[in-house]
């Protein structure tokens, strides 16, 4: 596996690299954490995993989903527990989290799925990242390389981190003003009407 890592398994497309790396990092995880065997990994799981991939279905193109979700040989509630128990993470549900737009101007949608993570909050220059993947070693890197900023790692599990991100690309549709711009532009507008800019 490490050497299909290391290319990305081939793809030309960088999200698609991207997700290959991250899911066969993770599996090598699990797998020395005897979270999961190593033919669940090679047999089952990276084979659906590129099925996924050359279909351009990269919502699926995830590990943890296919064997938790459509195969059934994990269970996601031990590996969440292993999380905040082995690393101390912080479980979080975002289902209903209400997430700063403005925020998205530092990545892309098709990074979270790829890496099946989420950067939901950003107070006093730390970024707040949820992850299913955290025992990904690229998935790890690729943030810290991405972001630029110091980091606090939550675990979250598939459905929660699915729904946010599927809610998020409903609204991509609505122009995203990082909030600096959106307050010059109220600014820029009361200036010129004497009048303050209503919310």
């Amino acid at each position: 596996m490490a050497e299909a890592q290391s290319t990305g398994h081939g793809y030309t497309d960088p999200v698609k690299a991207l997700a290959y790396r991250a899911n066969s990092s993770l599996g090598e995880s699990l797998v020395k954490q005897r979270l999961a065997e190593e033919e669940m990994i090679t047999k089952h799981g990276l084979p659906a995993l590129r099925e996924h991939l050359n279909q351009d279905n990269i919502k699926r193109a995830c590990l943890l989903k296919i064997l938790t979700w459509d195969l059934n040989l994990l269970n996601e509630n031990k590996i969440i527990d292993h999380h905040v128990e082995d690393y101390n993470l912080g479980y979080c549900n975002l289902s209903s989290y209400e997430m700063d737009k403005s925020l998205l101007a530092n990545f892309t949608l098709k990074e979270c799925w790829a890496t099946m993570s989420l950067p939901f909050d950003l107070l006093n220059g730390v970024f707040f990242v949820a992850s299913c993947n955290y025992l990904s070693k690229e998935v790890v890197s690729h943030w810290e390389k991405r972001l630029c900023r110091d980091i606090v790692w939550f675990i979250i599990d598939l459905s929660s981190l699915t729904m946010i991100l599927e809610k998020l690309e409903k609204e991509a549709d609505i122009p995203i003003k990082p909030k600096k711009q959106e307050e010059e532009a109220e600014a820029a507008e009361e200036e010129k009407t004497g009048e303050p800019v209503e919310c």
